[in-house]
């Protein structure tokens, strides 16, 4: 009983923890995590219409969910940060597009924004990477997408109407 709990566990982390497989891309597997993202978002926002309180259920899930299963992989993997463990993209992409207007040029501007800042990691992001049991893995994305979602916010703010 404790090999198949333990395979169980093993499976659901790297399940979870890869984004459903997209951390497998042979291209850029932090960039196909936040593509699923806003895949994950164009389908809540355009097809379901999500109620607010259930985003923040869903947040407050992955959030809980990929810190673990980061965890679980980092330590099957022996490496403090696999490049394959994409949940703590897909955390922060939603993150930067958290009570936001739809539209597809926010969408975008947020993709593109969430990926330099995610790519730079400005202060403290790239020092919360020192944090462990998964940890770190999730929190640097977290920092990097409310970056992403203050400045489109200041953005709209000074520049409306061009988002």
């Amino acid at each position: 009983m404790g090999k198949q709990l333990y395979s169980i566990k093993k499976n659901f982390s790297y399940i979870l923890g890869t984004g459903f497989g997209l951390g497998y891309s042979p291209f850029a597997p932090g960039t196909a995590g936040s593509l699923g993202a806003v895949a994950i978002y164009l389908l809540l926002h355009g097809e379901f219409k999500l109620h607010i309180e259930l985003f923040y259920v869903l947040l407050f899930l992955i959030a809980i969910a990929g810190t673990f299963s980061a965890a679980i992989v980092s330590q099957i993997e022996e490496d403090e940060d696999p490049s394959k463990v994409v949940i703590d993209e897909i955390l922060g992409q939603l993150l930067a597009l958290f009570l936001l207007l739809f539209s597809y040029k926010i969408l975008f501007v947020s993709f593109i924004l969430f990926r330099i800042l995610d790519i730079l990691k400005p202060f403290p992001a790239r020092r919360s990477e020192s944090l462990k049991n998964g940890v770190g893995i999730m929190l640097d994305d977290v920092i990097v997408g409310i970056y992403a979602n203050i400045i489109i916010r200041i953005f709209i703010h000074f520049f409306p109407g061009i988002l």
